[in-house]
């Protein structure tokens, strides 16, 4: 089981996240030259809160220039479905503008890093 020392974690870049819309997903996510996290979530502050930790940990540790932002799939439908969201919390992965991979629900630092590296390291 995962185990942090929870004093050492700067949450400042989880609390101050973007929320966008279907509006300004093209030009934040689809034209996005890099590495985004898209975090879809549904107000769930448990969820967020339970995972939390594990973003933190996780975007510190990429080896690469990532962007980092939620959708709430209760206002944004389009994404929800394009994507096919089924739960909340859901990541969708970017990589130079292209979908490459979703993570659905809570899981480890461990699983979610070895999943991330995966898909930038083939």
């Amino acid at each position: 089981m995962l185990t942090l020392n929870m004093s050492k974690i700067d949450y400042t870049i989880i609390t101050n996240i973007k929320y966008i819309t279907t509006k300004d997903f093209d030009n934040t996510t689809l034209k996005y030259d890099g590495f985004c996290l898209v975090e879809c979530v549904n107000g769930n502050r448990g969820q967020l809160q339970m995972m939390q930790p594990v973003l933190s940990r996780l975007i510190d540790s990429v080896p690469t220039k990532l962007k980092y932002m939620r959708i709430d799939i209760n206002k944004q439908p389009f994404i929800v479905e394009q994507f096919y969201v089924l739960q909340s919390p859901s990541y969708l992965i970017f990589l130079n503008g292209q979908f490459i991979d979703r993570v659905d629900g809570i899981i480890s630092y461990n699983d979610f890093s070895k999943r991330i590296n995966g898909l930038l390291m083939p």
